[in-house]
């Protein structure tokens, strides 16, 4: 049985990040899927090693890593349901993070869609 991350402790997490002045987690999602597709050409699988990602409530921001280097973006959290949404500001990218860990991310790069899979837990 997988562990709840607490969707309901996530949220407010993100609501009293900015008030609070004390430290919250950073959480890392690796991935386990992904998949890219393309008009024309359909969809395909494709490796999903080396990127993961990192979203933090202290810094609001929203980073894509690979090995030691990583991209940073600041990010705007809501919830619905049981689910938080870390959307990008003009990215065009969006993940959601459901209760027990679990991550999609959506990506569009020019008119190319990359849909993630995989799980989130705290940084240790």
């Amino acid at each position: 049985m997988r562990r709840s991350l607490g969707c309901a402790a996530l949220m407010s997490l993100a609501a009293g990040a900015a008030e609070a002045q004390q430290d919250f987690p950073v959480y890392v999602c690796s991935r386990d899927a992904i998949t890219t597709c393309e008009r024309g050409r359909g969809c395909a699988e494709s490796d999903p090693t080396g990127i993961f990602v990192r979203f933090d409530f202290n810094e609001n921001t929203y980073q894509r890593c690979e090995a030691s280097d990583c991209d940073s973006y600041p990010m705007v959290v809501s919830s619905s349901g049981e689910f938080l949404n870390l959307e990008l500001p003009g990215r065009a990218t969006f993940a959601r993070v459901g209760p027990i860990g679990e991550f999609m991310e959506v990506i569009s790069l020019g008119m190319v869609a990359v849909v993630a899979y995989g799980t989130c837990r705290p940084e240790s």
